[in-house]
């Protein structure tokens, strides 16, 4: 089958559909932290990939960016690298811990001692 574009010559429907294909630029992928935390725990691939369900060649390539991460590697590995979710997507173990996953890994009297904390400070100086 042949298609004819603005009184060009004709081409085959396959070679123009090729054509198409070859000029899309691949998605990129979130860049995750996922191999520092790793690292940091002292936790190898051939480790850390069955607790995830993989093998470890698609962890190296998850954490390379090559291959995607889901919902569920996510919440594994923040439970193993003892981290959370946040923590894997905007941080490595050695950066400043931001105060939304500082007050997330308190336990229920440190989110109370947190609260009154900022109570305090919310109270006007004299």
């Amino acid at each position: 089958m042949f298609i004819q574009g603005n009184g060009r010559r004709l081409f085959p429907v396959h070679h123009v559909h090729m054509a198409q294909n070859r000029s899309k630029k691949p998605a990129e992928l979130t860049r995750t932290h996922l191999r520092e935390w790793r690292e940091f725990r002292d936790i190898t691939l051939e480790a850390a990939a069955p607790r995830f369900g993989i093998t470890h060649g698609q962890l190296s390539k998850i954490e390379r960016g090559v291959s995607p991460y889901n919902q569920r590697l996510l919440e594994a590995a923040a439970k193993l690298y003892g981290c959370t979710i946040v923590d894997l997507l905007t941080r490595g173990p050695d950066e400043a811990q931001d105060l939304f996953s500082a007050y997330a890994a308190l336990d229920d009297d440190g989110k109370r001692q947190a609260a009154r904390l900022v109570d305090a400070l919310k109270r006007p100086r004299r």
